[in-house]
């Protein structure tokens, strides 16, 4: 945590006394804090007692959250970094080593730092704690429903950042994961991404959720994902399998990059085989031009998820013109774009997530 003001409210008496039993020094009452042991409380509530360096807590110390939450222990760059042990305000703990401001135990990664009232935070999450994740939150008190989105195979771009911006300013907190990072998968591989590495994937897109919720000082009330091409397929994979409250699709590679062919194979495919009565809502994106994911997938696919029609639970809306990426600027060098269906897709998303409880 950088320091931002140099006032100590009662600096003199309150080191003197607080840094009994440490080697350091007493930070001074202005200039950078280094190799010094000081206070300070930030303008979100958080307060941090224990050493500096360069301006940033680094060494041994205690931060205490708005939300009750505390951990003790090291330090490093400004983050819970080596052997420590974090207290949550309900009572449970996580003793152990944290690494870059996370709690380090692989199949149950839990977050230590809460999210800040509003703005941006960048951190290390999922079920092994080794996604880049970066989490945009809106101004505002209250319960604030939760959306993933999630890129395309051709990797995390700003396209992705913008987007969850623009949900943040409606009152989302925005969550852009970057899924191909923690696997190495590039856009030469992204197969990977429904052969080796598809129940991991899955693992810790469900594992951001609940993590994000319990850093928030109101857990959310709902989520949900909106993804692109590749991520279009895991806002239907995780809304069929009742892991969000319902999911927008751009243009989703249902067919799994071509690994599931034919009505029959997508039946059978990932998605197909989670399909229940229980499947969350789902919106669908589609260019009649599309030559990704070919149109006659996305009908194959819509009927599959309405099982035929005896569901309504897909809201399926095509371009007539638009291709894959239709809302990308950048990709394709923009031959794609189509700002029409672009800004009519954006109207639609957010009259859908209202329509969900968003």
């Amino acid at each position: 945590m950088r320091r931002l003001l140099p006032v100590l409210m009662g600096v003199a008496l309150l080191l003197l006394s607080s840094t009994e039993g440490w080697s350091l020094p007493p930070c001074p009452e202005s200039g950078v804090w280094t190799n010094c042991f000081g206070t300070y409380k930030s303008d979100d509530g958080t307060k941090y007692v224990g050493e500096w360096k360069n301006d940033q807590s680094h060494g041994q110390g205690t931060e205490t959250y708005a939300n009750g939450n505390k951990y003790v222990g090291e330090f490093k760059d400004g983050k819970p970094h080596g052997q420590g042990n974090y207290t949550y305000a309900n009572g449970d703990k996580s003793v152990g080593e944290f690494k870059d401001g996370s709690f380090v135990d692989v199949g149950n990664t839990e977050i230590m730092k809460p999210l800040p009232a509003s703005g941006k935070i960048e951190m290390m999450l999922g079920a092994s704690g080794k996604m880049p994740t970066t989490i945009y939150v809106p101004e505002g008190t209250g319960a604030k429903p939760l959306i993933l989105v999630v890129h395309t195979s051709g990797g995390l771009r700003q396209s992705d950042h913008d987007y969850a911006m623009n949900l943040q300013k409606k009152g989302f907190i925005a969550v852009v994961p970057d899924f191909y990072t923690p696997y190495n998968i590039t856009p030469q591989t992204k197969l990977l991404t429904w052969s080796k590495y598809q129940k991991n994937i899955h693992k810790d897109f469900v594992k951001i959720i609940s993590q994000v919720k319990k850093m928030s000082k109101v857990p959310p009330e709902k989520s949900f994902l909106v993804g692109f091409s590749n991520g279009g397929y895991w806002a239907a994979m995780l809304a069929a399998n009742g892991d969000i409250d319902a999911g927008v699709s751009y243009y989703g590679a249902y067919s799994e990059g071509g690994l599931v062919r034919g009505r029959a194979a997508l039946k059978g495919g990932s998605i197909g085989s989670v399909l229940s009565e229980d499947s969350s809502p789902l919106l669908i994106f589609h260019g009649n031009q599309d030559n990704v994911v070919p149109p006659i997938v996305a009908r194959g696919f819509e009927r599959l998820y309405n099982y035929g029609g005896t569901y309504d639970r897909a809201e399926v809306h095509w371009f007539e013109d638009a291709d894959h990426a239709f809302d990308k600027k950048e990709a394709y060098g923009g031959i794609y774009y189509n700002e029409k269906a672009s800004k009519e897709a954006w109207k639609i998303t957010l009259e859908f997530l209202k329509k969900h409880g968003a």
